[in-house]
């Protein structure tokens, strides 16, 4: 397996590092990275930025660049050995994860709230002891999530004004004990 960052030169002033990832026939990928520099600033025989480059930032530029590639290179063989799909953009969603990018339709895997949103609605689909859930435990979930979660969420222990992100364990335990004390008291009542 191979990979290999370089620069398109184009007429504008910064143009943006790309990566290549192949290996043999079974995968040969683009993508850009997201990072932009001045093409004076790239050695293309060392992949990197000149160690003479004009931006203050190049030693963290470098370091990303290692990162990303020691990340692409695990993802790469954790997946291919773990027998999932690499699709046609794999090489894509692995570098937007390295970096913590998310779409709009992902924002359920960063933002709490979000993630609050798409459980209360996928609820429906949900069983619970064999059974589909009640309308009156999503009826349940909906006034407890969506009014005190989120207010828990804006007013809670953290910042105010800093929402937290899906991956704090501590939030998602918090939630899940909101949901299940709603649902005992939500069967309990039926």
């Amino acid at each position: 397996m191979n990979l290999k960052f370089f620069i398109v030169n184009g007429k504008s002033k910064y143009t943006s590092i790309h990566i290549r990832f192949w290996d043999s026939n079974r995968i040969d990928q683009k993508t850009k990275t997201g990072i932009a520099i001045s093409p004076d600033d790239w050695s293309s025989s060392k992949q990197r930025l000149k160690p003479k480059a004009t931006t203050t930032n190049k030693d963290f530029f470098n370091h990303q660049l290692e990162q990303i590639e020691r990340y692409v290179i695990d993802k790469y063989n954790l997946d291919y050995n773990s027998k999932k799909f690499i699709s046609d953009k794999w090489l894509k969603g692995t570098v937007e994860n390295f970096f913590g990018r998310v779409t709009e339709t992902n924002n359920h895997k960063i933002y709490f709230v979000d993630w609050v949103e798409l459980f209360v609605k996928n609820a429906p689909k949900r069983i619970y002891n064999g059974k589909p859930i009640t309308d009156r435990t999503i009826k349940n979930y909906t006034t407890t999530l969506l009014d005190h979660g989120i207010d828990f969420v804006r007013t809670g222990n953290n910042n105010a004004s800093k929402t937290p992100s899906v991956n704090n364990v501590s939030y998602q335990n918090d939630a899940l004990i909101i949901l299940q004390s709603n649902t005992r008291i939500a069967h309990d009542k039926q």
